[in-house]
């Protein structure tokens, strides 16, 4: 039976000892006198793009996103090979997915160019620091579309109701929470949580053409988000399209960085 559900709201340092340097009206005068030019200082100082910290935390996110986006599409043969993170995916379009970090594209295309699948069914993921680079660094490869991996936490992604008419419905596995909102018993709007440990995967997001602009994919978000942290998820993480990081933008989530998805070339003799 199909009801009406509102959904509730990837240390310092140690101290040290200090030695005295100067007498103490030195001191207060040089604080006075500078403090305000090293704080501007500070401030100007450009901040680097591509850090240690930055790929660090992309490559974190991307292996969390990927695990979570295989559970949600029932993908289980993956592995790593040569920092590249293959995914066995089997569809006859689609037979193998590369999911590397810019650093490891060469990587990622080389096995590509090389697997034994047909022109077309080798795909590759890459998430680029600047995708335009990255786009131009493919080129033996057709470049698909680009997307955003995108984070939130969860406590922190703004909550939407479902808006009437309209019934909201939550379904489970062990691994996947999937919501489907209803309009007098026909499907509006769909999407999936893939929960692994205290991360989150939304994945298939959609909504009929005739029912958008009123909010439901909002509402889906809302109730897979309570239902991702009633099960102990903190963070949750996606890959949007263009439309759909306008969206979840809205909702909190802030981009990490592109994603490049790409194929093999249909006309290439390998």
């Amino acid at each position: 039976m199909k009801s009406s559900m509102k959904p509730r709201a990837r240390s310092g340092p140690s101290a040290r000892s200090l030695s005295p340097v100067g007498p103490l009206w030195v001191l207060m005068v040089l604080s006075q006198s500078t403090r305000r030019r090293r704080h501007i200082r500070r401030k100007s100082l450009p901040r680097e793009p591509s850090s240690l910290f930055d790929m660090c935390m992309h490559d974190e996110a991307l292996n969390r996103w990927q695990r979570g986006w295989s559970a949600s599409r029932g993908w289980t043969d993956f592995q790593c090979i040569d920092d590249v993170t293959v995914v066995r995916i089997g569809e006859p379009e689609r037979r193998v997915e590369y999911v590397a970090t810019e650093q490891h594209a060469t990587a990622a295309a080389h096995l590509a160019l090389t697997d034994c699948n047909p022109p077309g069914t080798s795909w590759l993921t890459i998430a680029a620091g600047a995708a335009d680079r990255v786009a131009a660094d493919l080129r033996p490869f057709e470049i698909v579309r680009t997307e955003w991996l995108m984070t939130v936490r969860l406590a922190d992604q703004v909550s939407y109701p479902v808006p009437p008419p309209y019934s909201l419905e939550l379904s489970a596995t062990p691994s996947v929470v999937e919501a489907q909102v209803y309009e007098y018993g026909e499907i509006a709007a769909t999407g999936r949580m893939a929960i692994l440990h205290t991360g989150a995967v939304a994945d298939m997001i959609q909504t009929d053409p005739a029912h958008r602009r009123r909010g439901l994919a909002r509402a889906v978000m809302t109730a897979l988000g309570h239902a991702a942290r009633c099960r102990s998820a903190t963070t949750a993480y996606l890959a949007a399209s263009p439309d759909g990081r306008r969206l979840y933008k809205c909702l909190g989530w802030t981009t990490l960085t592109p994603l490049v998805v790409a194929r093999t070339s249909l006309t290439s003799s390998r």
